[in-house]
């Protein structure tokens, strides 16, 4: 058995005990200075008690509350100059998100340059042909007939190059399109404008200026993409500010069609359904002829 405890070593042991209690009641050297006489006053309090589990808890609630008011107002600068830093950080995460989305944006440019460089390249070998195959259907014809000729078959060429492209007016620059592109703006306008459900694929959208209200040119990758567009411009009527989407036209269709406007007015009041194809108009899907 082991050995039991006399009454003298139990004496011994509490005093001990309030000895420890009384010296770290308050452990702030500075505090300690400043409040001797109510140091003084707890550990005098305290030694008069039995040591009992009241006794214990009180003596610890003391030594929190004391330890509380020396650690908290060194610990409390510490953490704000930690959020502070949070807060720093958080912004140097974003700005860098930004810059790596821009960055991102950078490297698809050269994607889209190569497609255009490859577009002409084949632009230009059609021309090619068609000035030799010309030349030989003009021959011994007078030059006035070869250049007819030749400026009616570049105007059908450019046209057919500009079949699958829309213009859309009325859309002013902002500070997302520098990362967001162009695209994601006709994205938006045919999703929410028009109401087009199923996503339009394009090969490219960019701006045909430098202005605020350059309008944008959307390349599309199907052309029966253009006819789906067209069909629900009639909901841009109510858009404020007034949006518009019109065909990419070659110089020259853009006069003929100017040319004929007065025309295609009055066989509309008509009643004859006119439309534009090219330059020309059609009525009945026969080609109108100009009186």
């Amino acid at each position: 058995m082991p050995p039991q405890s006399t009454e003298d070593e139990s004496t011994e042991w509490a005093a001990n005990l309030k000895t420890l209690i009384n010296t770290v009641a308050e452990p702030n050297p500075k505090a300690r200075k400043v409040n001797t006489r109510a140091q003084s006053n707890t550990s005098a309090n305290l030694a008069d008690k039995p040591v009992t589990t009241e006794f214990l808890t009180e003596a610890l609630s003391k030594q929190l509350e004391s330890l509380k008011s020396w650690f908290v107002p060194i610990i409390s600068p510490i953490i704000d100059k930690v959020d502070e830093h949070d807060l720093a950080i958080n912004d140097v995460r974003l700005r860098l998100q930004s810059l790596e989305d821009k960055i991102d944006n950078l490297k698809s440019v050269p994607k889209v340059c190569d497609k255009e460089l490859d577009l002409l390249k084949s632009q230009v070998a059609e021309q090619q042909k068609l000035v030799k195959d010309l030349k030989t259907q003009t021959k011994d014809a007078p030059s006035g007939v070869v250049f007819r000729k030749i400026r009616e078959q570049y105007q059908r060429d450019e046209d057919k190059r500009r079949s699958h492209n829309i213009v859309i007016h009325g859309i002013e620059v902002t500070e997302e399109e520098a990362s967001e592109g162009c695209e994601r703006k006709a994205e938006n306008l045919f999703q929410i404008q028009l109401g087009i459900k199923d996503p339009i694929p394009m090969n490219a959208a960019f701006r045909l200026g430098t202005s605020e209200k350059a309008p944008i040119l959307v390349k599309l990758k199907d052309i029966r993409d253009k006819g789906r567009i067209f069909a629900h411009c009639s909901k841009l009527k109510d858009v404020t500010p007034r949006i518009s989407i019109q065909e990419d036209l070659s110089e020259d269709t853009r006069h003929e069609r100017r040319r004929q406007l007065d025309d295609y007015k009055r066989l509309k009041l008509e009643g004859r359904n006119p439309i534009f194809r090219g330059p020309r108009i059609f009525v009945d899907g026969k080609p109108w002829m100009q009186r």
